[in-house]
Order: structure tokens, then sequence, then C-alpha cells
């Protein structure tokens, strides 16, 4: 039969181990659980127990939950797959330490003659599991100590898909990427041109993307021509002094000067006033192409040459 116990009883050293986490806000482990076959006498104080009284297996722990309400789950398997001689679990031990600190009982459970007999190793039977809730109290820092060679049963597999938390600290690598926390269920796009403000992007999702937009007869193309043009502004009206205004920064400007011979110097205000000069020139229109001086400063241009200049000539300025 499945083996049947009381609930679990803190003991002394139990509480002290409680009161001393809470105090130096160090780790409450608790580190394995021992299965044995002692009888209570009607004398025995379990509170005051320090040790199973006959101890015959330890069991392994799979998973532990703190349900929050001063109260921890541990759930745990027995199997005799290494047991040399049967026995009745009838007493359950948990043992527990401060981070640091001596193992101690924490909380013990005996379940009389309401437990079902365990045969040696040579009688395989099915793993059988534990759940044993014990009291934390207000103890914060809880946590349950895993061996080697501890199995994840099909429960703990479910606890685990259920778990809001599952994978916090692999998930907590790359929510500052996305400028914060991340709540409720992670759903990742993969086909390109899925609109859902809920789900995160896979890199297929985004390269897909960029070639729908950037590859020309794909339905996108002239969508984002107009994105692009539309984050730089220009001024292409007049042809005197047209100007135009790249989304890094980038101004140029330019334009035609018209005039007669004589031309000692000739200033003009630029359509944009810049901060820095990258590269200004302008060359004379008339036959020969005569050189012009030019020099382009916050929201002026200036330029100048010899007699010989002729019709007029074009200049351009790069600037931020």
């Amino acid at each position: 039969m499945a083996s049947q116990y009381p609930v679990n009883i803190v003991t002394r050293n139990g509480l002290a181990l409680i009161s001393e986490s809470i105090a130096t806000k160090k780790n409450l482990l608790f580190t394995r659980i021992v299965a044995g076959d002692g009888t209570l006498s009607d004398s025995t104080d379990i509170s005051t127990m320090t040790d199973v009284l006959s101890p015959k297996l330890e069991l392994n722990s799979t998973t532990g939950v703190n349900e929050g309400n001063g109260q921890y789950k541990i759930y745990a398997t027995i199997s005799n797959s290494k047991l040399d001689v049967g026995f009745f679990p009838r007493e359950v031990g948990l043992y527990a330490k401060v981070e640091g600190g001596q193992e101690v009982l924490y909380s013990y459970t005996n379940g009389g003659n309401n437990v079902g007999y365990i045969p040696d190793k040579t009688t395989p039977i099915d793993s059988e599991i534990y759940k044993i809730t014990t009291v934390i109290g207000n103890a914060k820092n809880v946590s349950l100590v895993l061996k080697d060679e501890t199995f994840a049963t099909l429960l703990d597999l479910n606890l685990h898909n259920t778990a809001t938390d599952a994978h916090a600290n692999l998930f907590n690598q790359f929510l500052p990427l996305a400028g914060g926390t991340m709540a409720g269920n992670l759903n990742v796009l993969n086909k390109a041109l899925t609109d859902n403000s809920r789900s995160a992007a896979s890199t297929k999702f985004v390269r897909d993307l960029l070639n729908s937009y950037m590859t020309k007869g794909q339905v996108n193309f002239s969508g984002f021509k107009n994105a692009m043009s539309s984050a730089v502004e220009y001024d292409y009206s007049n042809p005197n002094a047209w100007w135009r205004k790249e989304p890094d920064g980038l101004i140029i400007q330019g334009g035609e000067i018209l005039k007669s011979r004589g031309l000692q110097s000739v200033e003009s205000s630029l359509p944009i006033r810049i901060n820095k000069v990258l590269y200004s020139g302008a060359n004379d229109k008339g036959p020969g192409y005569y050189a012009v001086g030019m020099a382009a400063n916050n929201d002026k241009v200036t330029f100048y040459g010899d007699s010989n200049l002729t019709i007029g000539f074009k200049w351009v300025v790069f600037a931020l």
C-alpha cells in the first residue's frame, strides 16, 4: 500500500535554523531526506529529536517549491535499487543547515503502521514519490540540495514547464537588451511580416523582414524607399541655393552665383547654418573655367576671384 504520514513536525534545532537564516540572511539549505523503520514510543517528544531513530535509506530529492505561505514542499523518490534489506519506512526525517553551518534534523514524521513495505533490491519496484511539506516561517532564502544521481520525474518536468521562473537566469541575460523586463508567456516570431507586439523576434524573422524590404520586386520595397526618403530633409526648389540634410547629420548645400566680369569678392547666406566644414568648392561657368576661391563658415559663404570671371559659377559645401 502507499505510505501515509502525519504532518511533519519541526524540531527545536529546525526552529533555530529558521531564526538564524532570518537574522543572518544566509541560505537555509535542505540537505537530505532519510527514511527509517523506527517506532515512536508514547513518551517521545519529536521536537527534541536530533536524528532518525533507525535510518535505512536516503531518498532522492528532486524538486523544492516555496509555496509562499510559510511552507516549503519537497518532492522526493524512494527506490530499492540499492537496498540490501527490506523494511517498513515508518519514519521520514528532513535534514537541513544554514549556509556554512552544521546539519541538523530539521523536521520529522512517523507513519507507524500506515506505511507499505519496501522489499530489497532483488524485488524491483516502481519508485514512489514522497511529498514532504514543512514549515519555514518567514525564512526567505530557502533551497534544496540535489545530488548528482538525482533524476527528474514526470511530475518534476510538469512543474518545470508550468513555472513562470524557469530558466530565469538565462532570460535575464537578454531582457536588458529589450530595454527592461518581459511579463507573461514568451512567444517568438519566425514568420516574416507577422505583427505581434507581445512576441519577440527571432533572427530568422529579422533577416526575412530586411530581405523583404531591401530586395527589388518585393511587395514592401517601395515602402522601404518611402520610409528612407522621409528620413531625409531637403529643398531643391531654388537652384541658386539648394540643400539636403542626411539622417546622420551630414549637410550638403549648393547653388549658382550669377556675376559679370570684375569679381573681387561676393558674400551669400547659406540655406542652413553649419558647425563644421568638411569640403567646399566653386568653379567658374564661363569659357576656360577659372578657379574661384571660396570660404564657408557658420551661416555665410564668401567667394573671391579675379576679373576674368564671366557669367558666374557653381558652388557646393559638405558640412556638419
